[in-house]
């Protein structure tokens, strides 16, 4: 009882480290550019951060992803009502353009069999 719940493995700056005021740092880059957004609130939404990096940094981006991939976390961003809570602090982010999600669709390709199963 009263010990924190955070884990070793936690990605947090300790609190003698940390702006005051802000309770979470975001990095969003890419290979052009980079910017940080600090959130004072860790109760906002992911869309508010979304707004965030089109006032900050790029007014093309239409969602963010992790930098490490994580499934569960990228598809969180995507839901514009969810919290801020589930991100690390320091959570590094990866900007997702409207140009990247054509050329996404156009990299699928359809495989035509090569020989048939029924004779």
């Amino acid at each position: 009882m009263g010990q924190s719940q955070l884990g070793p493995n936690t990605l947090q700056r300790p609190e003698s480290q940390r702006p005051l005021g802000v309770a979470k740092v975001f990095r969003v880059r890419n290979r052009e550019w980079s910017c940080t957004v600090e959130v004072e609130d860790d109760t906002l939404t992911c869309g508010w951060l979304l707004s965030e990096v089109l006032r900050k940094c790029s007014g093309s981006v239409v969602a963010l992803t992790t930098r490490q991939n994580v499934e569960i976390l990228d598809f969180w961003l995507t839901r514009m009502e969810r919290s801020l809570q589930p991100l690390a602090n320091d959570e590094e982010l990866e900007p997702v353009f409207a140009g990247m999600t054509r050329q996404l669709k156009s990299r699928k390709r359809w495989v035509k069999p090569t020989s048939s199963l029924s004779s």
